[in-house]
Order: C-alpha cells, then sequence, then structure tokens
C-alpha cells in the first residue's frame, strides 16, 4: 500500500484494503485478549505475594461476609468461610 503506483489501479487497490481490513478485525481481538490475560497475570502475581516489612498490609475491599446480601453468590465461593 506504501508504493507509489498502489492507487493506479483503483479495484485492485480496494481488495488489497479490503482484505488488510478484513484480516485486522480478526487480528485485532486476538491482541485485546493477549493484553488482558497479560494484565491478568500481573494481578494474579501481585494478589500472590505476601505481607512482608516493606508492604506490612494486604490490600482487601475491606468487606465481611456479613455485608454480602444473603450469599447467594458468595456462599457459592469455595474457602470464603476460611477467610471471614
Amino acid at each position: 500500500m506504501a508504493e507509489p503506483t498502489f492507487w493506479d489501479n483503483q479495484e485492485k487497490a480496494r481488495e488489497v484494503i479490503d482484505e488488510s481490513n478484513r484480516l485486522k478485525g480478526w487480528v485485532h481481538p486476538w491482541r485485546e485478549l493477549r493484553a488482558k490475560t497479560e494484565e491478568l497475570d500481573e494481578l494474579a502475581e501481585l494478589l500472590a505475594e505476601e505481607a512482608d516489612d516493606e508492604y506490612p498490609l494486604v490490600l482487601t475491599t475491606g468487606r465481611r461476609r456479613s455485608t454480602y446480601h444473603t450469599g447467594t453468590q458468595t456462599g457459592r465461593v469455595t474457602g470464603f468461610d476460611l477467610h471471614y
């Protein structure tokens, strides 16, 4: 597409652009998914870290089990009772 003669044949140029757009439409969601999984991997690493002298606190939402409505969702989580 960067060639100076690319637009000389309008029909062929349109076909190339259409194919390029089709391929971009297929590749773009995969790139987004890869970026999200990389972000989740980083978050998982942060969550796995233990409190230490440098960072003595563990960040949470601050909510306790009793603040979750009736447990219709949280009651399904294995191990939730162990922490609260």
